[in-house]
């Protein structure tokens, strides 16, 4: 029969050969949270019998801030994470605005950067196709004929030709 500890020492040794092989900077990480967890754990096993309030339980409570930020600021030294949070969120709204003819605006809002890339590839296309066709030769006979018939000039403003009557009719 083996004793507790020689158990003990094979059950180490079985756990050893088990765990993953971690890099090292891994293994501090995993080293480091596993500390910080059994410190609060600790500090936060004397709370339950203190008044709120009371010397003893304040100068608990502000133990655990001190160790929750002497530990995340560890982390940013070692470039775990980022020293200022807030500066690493990029806050970002997506939109496309339409501007109707008597001023009225319509926006219509996307979730994510590839939905508003597509939805802005098919407004560029549209426009496209519109700005090709004030361009078209057809369209602009067209508009030629119709300013002479109506008496405009090719600016599309009154060339004097017009008669109060031709309004009218």
């Amino acid at each position: 029969m083996s004793t507790r500890s020689e158990y003990m020492k094979q059950d180490r040794a079985r756990k050893k050969e088990q765990k993953p092989d971690l890099s090292r900077a891994a293994q501090i990480e995993a080293e480091m949270r596993k500390s910080f967890e059994k410190a609060k754990a600790e500090l936060e096993r004397g709370l339950p019998g203190l008044l709120p309030g009371s010397h003893a339980h304040v100068k608990i409570v502000t133990a655990i801030a001190e160790l929750e930020r002497d530990y995340r600021e560890e982390r940013a030294e070692r470039g775990l994470d980022p020293k200022h949070l807030g500066a690493a969120a990029v806050t970002g709204f997506r939109f496309i605005a339409h501007v109707g003819l008597g001023g009225s605006i319509t926006t219509v809002a996307y979730e994510s950067q590839d939905a508003f890339e597509r939805a802005l590839t098919k407004e560029r296309e549209k426009n496209a196709a519109q700005a090709k066709k004030l361009h078209d030769p057809e369209r602009k006979d067209l508009v030629d004929d119709l300013n002479k018939e109506f008496g405009f000039d090719e600016n599309g403003t009154d060339d004097g030709t017009r008669t109060k009557d031709d309004d009218t009719e």
